[in-house]
C-alpha cells in the first residue's frame, strides 16, 4: 500500500512507503525505470496492446532517480521493491478518492496507468487498475473491471499528443 501522509503498518508487515502529496506521479515514474532498469517490463504487451511507448522512455530519461527520491521522499531501494512486485504479476493498483481532482491529477493517473501496462498488469486475473466513483456512508462504490488496450495517448485532443510530459513540481 503506497499512500499520502503518515506511514502505516498493516498485518504487522514493515512500514509501507508514503508519498509526498502530489509527486504520486513521479512515485510511478521512478517504478518503471527500476523496471526497465532490471528488466521487469512486459515487453510482449507494450508491443501488443500500447502506442507511445518511445515517448514514455524518453521522458523517463529526462529525469533522473536523484530527483524523483528528493521529490517523493521515497528511498530508490523502495521504488526497487516496488518495481520487483508489479514485475512478478499480478499486481492490482487501486487509486482511492480524490486524485483525479488535484493539479496534474490528469496526467499522474496517467502515469500510473503506464506503470500498470509497462508491468503488464492488464487483463489477468489479481491484477488491473480501479478506482472508487464515490464513497457514501463510508462504503466505497467501486466500477466493474474490464480489459481494454492501453494507449500513452491523450485522447482529448483532435490531433493525437502524446501524454508523455512531465508533471509540474
Amino acid at each position: 500500500m503506497i499512500q499520502n501522509g503518515k506511514a502505516t503498518k498493516v498485518d504487522g508487515d514493515e512500514t509501507h512507503p508514503t508519498c509526498i502529496s502530489g509527486m504520486d506521479a513521479f512515485l510511478a515514474m521512478g517504478i518503471i525505470k527500476e523496471m526497465l532498469r532490471l528488466g521487469l517490463e512486459d515487453r510482449a504487451f507494450i508491443e501488443q496492446h500500447t502506442i507511445g511507448f518511445a515517448d514514455v522512455e524518453a521522458v523517463l530519461e529526462s529525469i533522473t532517480m536523484e530527483k524523483i527520491e528528493r521529490l517523493t521522499e521515497v528511498d530508490r531501494d523502495v521504488m526497487t521493491k516496488l518495481a520487483v512486485i508489479y514485475g512478478e504479476r499480478p499486481t492490482a493498483t487501486y487509486l482511492g478518492l480524490g486524485m483525479q481532482r488535484y493539479a496534474n491529477g490528469g496526467n499522474t493517473i496517467r502515469w500510473i496507468d503506464a506503470l500498470v501496462a509497462i508491468s503488464g498488469n492488464v487483463g489477468i486475473p489479481g491484477a488491473g487498475r480501479t478506482s472508487a466513483i464515490y464513497k457514501s456512508d463510508n462504503v466505497l462504490i467501486l466500477p466493474r473491471l474490464r480489459f481494454q488496450s492501453v494507449s500513452f495517448i491523450n485522447h482529448s485532443s483532435a490531433s493525437l499528443q502524446p501524454f508523455a510530459t512531465l508533471p509540474s513540481c
